[in-house]
């Protein structure tokens, strides 16, 4: 009789620990404010998208540095402190926005809706 007591609460702890294991531990949530579960979260395929768009990331940032000069100094006929101010404010701007973007997030919106925002502010004001 002790022996199936034993193997019902074994069961019971594997049931519990097969519904805690199904959403991540780390505090992570969905769109919706639901804890996220485990399979649909992460994994090889988010890592692959985002070395994509890192790699896209860098490809356009050294892209416009490099043709930002010769733009600014051939096409706007400005002078060389000119276009070294002008590189230094791009790129230093390049490099401020997403920390501001992150101070935003963690501090008032959270992350989905600075990304909306962000985004809304980029298509309207952008091009």
């Amino acid at each position: 009789m002790n022996g199936w007591v034993h193997l019902i609460n074994k069961s019971v702890i594997l049931i519990q620990v097969g519904i805690v294991g199904q959403y991540t531990e780390d505090g992570s949530v969905d769109i919706h404010g639901r804890p996220a579960l485990r399979q649909t979260s992460g994994n090889w395929r988010a890592s692959a998208i985002l070395m994509g768009v890192e790699c896209f990331e860098s490809l356009a940032y050294y892209g416009i540095s490099t043709n930002l000069v010769m733009y600014i100094g051939k096409t706007l006929h400005q002078g060389n402190a000119s276009i070294a101010a002008s590189i230094t404010t791009w790129i230093g701007t390049s490099y401020l926005t997403p920390f501001i973007g992150a101070l935003i997030a963690d501090s008032c919106w959270g992350r989905y809706k600075t990304i909306f925002v962000s985004t809304l502010i980029f298509l309207l004001l952008g091009p």
